[in-house]
């Protein structure tokens, strides 16, 4: 494009690229599938691709260790260094530690994000290929350049150790002298805040190991949860003969029972007080509230009591071969924490105190396949997610799963021929097939090699 402007015998101009952009758009079709222990699958892919499109493309995704969703989730958990809330600091701290842990249990994971090549170069070649960030192909290239440089950052040791001391002394300078939380700087200790950043303290130690300055806070936030749990059942026990009727507890207080279950405490009397009231009263419990009542009876020792609720837990949940069990019901009511995701995953938890594997393992299944994006619903939920599937046989070796691509019954495609650049750990991969209109896949042909 060039504009030139004369008077006289005097002129100026410019000339300058103007980019032609086409009037179609680009449209992402998706055909999730799922496989069990050794299965082998056949899916039919050509209704992917419509007739009049082009060009085309067919993106082979696959994974065989959960490790890779969780790897996947960490950036968006751990937020940027602009947050000001105690659960956000609460999450940002949660992801780093997680990252720094699986990265002295898996070298080969920073390995590979440094061999990676750098974003610079990537999104250098496509401006050279003067593509402007309105393409498809310029945004792409900067999401994955921000992908691996979020991934980087959170596996980089010198780096992610500055950000998680930081955001251990953010939780310290938010957290008030009585060992509450609360919803932001300058209000009162809020008791539902303070249990989930506890929480997220206690599934550190588990995962990561003890941190001294933060198992002082998390020994502080215990005290005065158990003050106020105290203040609480005596208010309960106040109205209870008053009004001549049961209490049910309420989910804060189930919260704060599944804690101390997390920590392997044994229950005090007020803790013992809550228990007796879950069970009669479980119909009028939430699905979430029945699962934490699971967990902290089967750790109490109650099997008998916990089986009642258990049961009634378990009449909610649907099945299917390929999303696995879930809830369908509105008592896996909506929250500030998610609709469905923690329920599930406290569900999970219920189902394995109870050593029922099966049925664990099938509402696990569901929780990967609601992972589509870069984490579930909110940072509450991905916290709840990368908790229940690194807890279970998280760094488990393995190899990717075969797949065979085929056109009127002929191979085209396989894994075989496919250049892994991730560690092996993951078993994951992602191979990208350009597709000819007139010669379109029909057929994925999906095995698996490890039990999932």
């Amino acid at each position: 494009c060039r504009a030139v402007a004369q008077a006289g015998a005097y002129s100026d101009g410019e000339e300058r690229l103007l980019p032609v952009l086409s009037p179609t758009v680009q449209l992402t079709r998706t055909l999730p599938f799922s496989l069990h222990g050794r299965e082998t699958g056949e899916w039919r892919i050509d209704s992917l691709f419509p007739l009049s499109a082009q060009p085309l493309s067919l993106t082979v995704e696959t994974t065989a260790r959960p490790l890779w969703y969780v790897l996947g989730a960490l950036p968006s958990l751990a937020g940027t260094p602009r947050i000001i809330s105690a659960t956000e600091w609460g999450n940002r701290y949660y992801a780093l530690a997680l990252a720094q842990a699986l990265a002295k249990q898996h070298p080969e994971i920073c390995q590979w994000l440094n061999a990676f090549p750098a974003e610079a170069d990537t999104l250098a070649r496509l401006k050279e290929a003067l593509l402007t960030d309105l393409t498809p192909w310029w945004q792409a290239g900067q999401a994955e350049a921000q992908r691996i440089r979020s991934l980087r950052g959170l596996f980089d040791e010198e780096t992610a150790a500055a950000h998680r001391y930081t955001a251990l002394d953010q939780l310290r300078s938010l957290q008030l002298s009585d060992g509450s939380w609360s919803w932001y700087r300058g209000m009162k200790g809020h008791a539902s805040i303070t249990v989930e950043v506890a929480t997220l303290l206690a599934r550190v130690e588990q995962l990561a190991g003890s941190d001294p300055s933060a198992h002082a806070m998390l020994a502080s936030a215990c005290r005065w949860l158990q003050g106020e749990a105290a203040r609480q059942v005596s208010r309960m026990k106040q109205r209870e003969a008053k009004d001549h009727v049961q209490c049910e507890p309420t989910e804060w207080q189930l919260r704060y029972l599944y804690l101390r279950a997390l920590l392997g405490l044994k229950p005090d009397a007020d803790a013992r007080y809550l228990m007796t009231r879950a069970v009669p009263l479980r119909h009028r419990l939430t699905l979430y509230g029945k699962a934490l009542a699971v967990r902290v009876l089967q750790q109490a020792d109650q099997k008998d009591r916990a089986a009642e609720v258990l049961q009634s837990l378990r009449e909610y949940t649907v099945s299917t071969p390929e999303m696995g069990s879930y809830f369908d019901s509105p008592r896996a009511e909506w929250s500030g924490a998610a609709y469905r995701i923690p329920t599930q995953c406290a569900a999970i938890e219920a189902f394995e105190a109870a050593g029922d594997t099966l049925m664990s393992q099938a509402m696990r299944l569901w929780l990967l396949q609601a992972k589509r994006t870069q984490q579930w619903e909110t940072p509450l939920a991905t916290a709840d997610a990368v908790w229940n599937l690194l807890r279970h046989r998280p760094l488990a070796q393995g190899d990717a799963l075969d797949y065979t691509i085929s056109q009127q019954g002929h191979p085209v495609a396989n894994s075989s021929k496919v250049h892994v650049s991730l560690p092996a750990s993951l078993g994951y991969v992602r191979q990208v097939y350009q597709v000819e209109t007139q010669d379109t896949a029909q057929w994925l042909r999906q095995a698996g090699r490890v039990p999932t």
